[in-house]
């Protein structure tokens, strides 16, 4: 058979002297989890085996389509060994078997299985990634797989908290960062402005102030002066 693909991570010897969790005293092969438990695409599985003392052993995975891998081999010393692996597609059971000579007679037996340990490879859930620190870290907001975590936009200017250069502003009038916006450069944010279009005096809302008036119609006057002169002196020149 095509031998099923999964990732060899380690291998070790665990001396124990009492029995670990997920197994029970039957048991000759498990996992962390135990058995009869599910896995995701990604996750590291260790499997715990105790071949019997001065046997030969072999430790075999099978997937979901029978796909076989010989995850490791050697003769037992009377200890519990454990192998971890990633879980792969396909998806489905997975089961662990440990096979050792098979007892009495046997003129066409190899090797025979003394313990197996079945578990369920799963897809990966996307919505595990988010909120995982339980506070809403950038992005993790929306999440159309039963929820997810909330916008949260304390200044309520529309730039998520954890995007706000200016966690505090005033308005809505915000740019990308979520900082007020001052559009005439005058020292008075838009949302404060009574000109936002036309530079100003602070002390007027942003707006020109009187003397800025006062300024503006003293030069409407010269340049109308001005103009009324030339023309005065274009008919003179003329006549």
């Amino acid at each position: 058979m095509k031998k099923m693909e999964i990732s060899l991570i380690s291998v070790s010897i665990l001396l124990l002297t009492a029995v670990p969790p997920g197994q029970s005293n039957e048991q000759l092969v498990w996992t962390e989890k135990g058995c009869d438990v599910s896995y995701t695409v990604g996750d590291l599985i260790t499997v715990y085996f105790t071949p019997y003392e001065g046997e030969e052993f072999e430790l075999w995975a099978y997937d979901a389509v029978m796909n076989e891998t010989l995850l490791c081999e050697g003769v037992g010393d009377g200890h519990t060994h454990d192998i971890t692996v990633t879980a792969e597609p396909p998806l489905g059971p997975r089961t662990f078997m440990l096979k050792m000579p098979c007892p009495g007679d046997c003129e066409f037996c190899d090797l025979c299985d003394f313990g197996q340990c079945t578990i369920t490879i799963e897809e990966h859930d996307p919505c595990e990634d988010h909120c995982v620190n339980r506070k809403q870290d950038c992005g993790e907001y929306g999440v159309d797989c039963g929820g997810g975590c909330p916008f949260i936009d304390s200044d309520r200017d529309g730039v998520e908290d954890c995007r706000d250069v200016c966690p505090h502003s005033r308005c809505k009038q915000v740019d990308a960062q979520g900082c007020e916006v001052d559009s005439d450069k005058d020292g008075v944010t838009d949302c404060e402005d009574d000109c936002p279009s036309e530079r100003g005096d602070p002390s007027h809302k942003g707006c020109p102030g009187s003397s800025s008036l006062i300024l503006k119609v003293i030069g409407i006057m010269a340049v109308g002066g001005a103009l009324a002169l030339w023309r005065m002196k274009s008919k003179r020149q003329s006549g």
